[in-house]
Parts: C-alpha cells; structure tokens; sequence
C-alpha cells in the first residue's frame, strides 16, 4: 500500500515536470519563430564579425529551408500596364459606372456627355459591345510628365489612358470629341472632298459607338426638328437603318444645293468576329455641309 503511493507521488511528480517542459518549449521564442538558432560558441580565435556571419549564414539557410517569408519582385512590362488599364476601366463601365464616370478626363466628360445620366445610357447601349469585346493590341507616349497608353480593341476602337502615376489615371473614349491641334493642322491641309470623307466617316464611327448625342447633334437644325425632334427618334431610327459595324464602300459626290453637297455611299455591314464583309449593303444620300473650325452639319434620306 505504502509502495502504491509511492508510485503515485511520483508520477504526479513526472507529470507536472513534463508538462512544464512543454509550457517553457511552447513559449520559447526559438520555436515561436520556427527557426533554430545554432549557438556560436566563445572563442577567442572568432572576431565579433566571424561570428555575426556565421550567425547569418546559419540563419539563411534555414529560412530557405523553411521557405519562410520569401517573395519575388516581378518587372511588369508596359504591355501589362496597357492591359490592366483597359481590363479595368471596362470592368468599372460595367459594375462600377460612378468610378468609371469620374475616370474620364473632365473636358472630354462635360463635352461628350455633359450628365451623369447621359453616361449610364451611352454604356447601356454599349453594353453588349464592351464585354464582347477584347484586348487587340497598344502603344505608349509621354506628354506632359504623363504616359499615354492608347489600347485598342478587336473591333478597332481605341481607348486612351493617361497615367500620372501607377494606376491613377484618366480616361478618353474616342479620338474625335477632343480636337487636338496636330489634328486641325492635318484637316486644314486636305481637299474639300478628303474632309467630306473624313466627317461622314467621323458620323459613322459616332453611331457605331453608340454616341447618339453627339450624332444628333451633328444634324443640320431644321432637318432635326422636323424629322427628329427628340434623340430618342433619332436613336430608335439608327437601330434600325444602320448596322452595328459599317463600311463605307464607296461614295460619289452630286449637285450641290443651299450649300450642301450631296455625296450617295455605299454601306456595308461588317462581321465583328472575322472582319469580313456580310453580303447585304445600304444606299443611303447623305447632304453634307463644311464649316470653320472642323464644324460640319449634314442630313440623309429617310429610306
């Protein structure tokens, strides 16, 4: 009996020692930090810096070995720059058109939709063409302490991204509501019938982007009134005579009259997955009328 309590005392004794030794393990900061340090010994044949290396190598190699806080410093490339803009500002169109409003470049923003409203309808109505649409190809320019990336889709539309610093940026949707003067230079050295070309293209390229505000706007004001009084009409009216891509084939100039020139073109409409050509066209009379400062206004048959 005495024996038995004895051996009693004694595991108790055994258990409360080892339970200490787990305690003083669990709270060691050698194990806390998962590394073991291995001891540089006194000896006077080490210096202070033989022994602060070799300290350091031990340590190293067990980081490595334990693979703890590493990391890789990645270059990215400008083409990825150019990407993540584009990705991102077509994702804030969709699911976050506040931030996607504000991101436009504040002339462009007053001048091509003046509300916030007016935003809301224009990706609406581009709804279907922006999430269809992918990443084609970039280029990059600096001006003014700023990069410039221009990104263009597959459907040949182009984007302009002006950075300031990583990620913070403005954006521009076209190349036409902005006039830059490199672009009025060029314009004012054409012929009559290359700037007739340019603005009937210009128009085209406003009713494909779904930019019916400033289409409408473009119509000479008692055509307007009369045939369109609201853009509501004037939108309803180019869902249904015009396609989604267009491509002037051809266009021939005739009489002019009250100062409008009237031009008959050929109108074809294009697959935006191959880019050929569909076999249906369109023969629409476009009258047209050039004015100062790259201004024009036209009208069209009704057909």
């Amino acid at each position: 009996m005495k024996k038995l309590k004895i051996a009693i005392i004694f595991l108790i004794i055994l258990l409360i020692l080892v339970i200490g030794i787990l305690i003083y393990l669990n709270s060691s900061d050698i194990y806390k930090n998962d590394l073991i340090v291995s001891p540089v010994e006194e000896n006077d044949e080490f210096t202070s810096e033989e022994k602060f290396d070799a300290v350091s190598q031990s340590l190293t190699k067990q980081i490595q070995y334990k693979n703890i806080n590493s990391f890789h410093l990645t270059n990215v490339t400008d083409e990825q720059m150019a990407k993540k803009y584009y990705s991102d500002y077509k994702y804030n169109m969709m699911y976050n058109p506040m931030l996607a409003y504000e991101l436009l470049d504040s002339e462009y923003r007053e001048k091509k939709f003046g509300t916030y409203e007016n935003f809301l309808q224009y990706v609406n109505d581009m709804s279907g063409y922006i999430m269809g649409e992918s990443f084609s190809n970039y280029k990059i320019e600096k001006s003014d302490g700023s990069t410039i990336y221009t990104c263009e889709g597959n459907n040949n539309r182009k984007y302009y991204y002006r950075e300031t610093s990583v990620m913070q940026y403005t954006v521009i949707l076209d190349d036409y509501t902005i006039i830059t003067d490199e672009q009025k230079e060029t314009y004012n050295n054409w012929s009559n019938e290359q700037k007739v070309m340019y603005n009937i293209s210009k128009f085209v390229t406003m009713i494909e982007q779904k930019d019916y505000r400033q289409a409408y706007m473009l119509l000479d004001e008692n055509f307007r009134n009369t045939r369109f009084p609201t853009m509501e009409s004037f939108r309803d009216y180019i869902k249904d005579k015009f396609y989604d891509i267009n491509t002037i084939l051809s266009a021939q100039s005739g009489e002019i009259e009250n100062g409008y020139t009237k031009y008959t073109i050929q109108i074809v409409e294009t697959n935006s997955e191959t880019g050929l050509y569909e076999q249906e066209t369109i023969t629409k009379d476009i009258y047209i009328k050039l004015d100062e400062e790259m201004e024009f206004s036209l009208m069209f048959d009704e057909l």
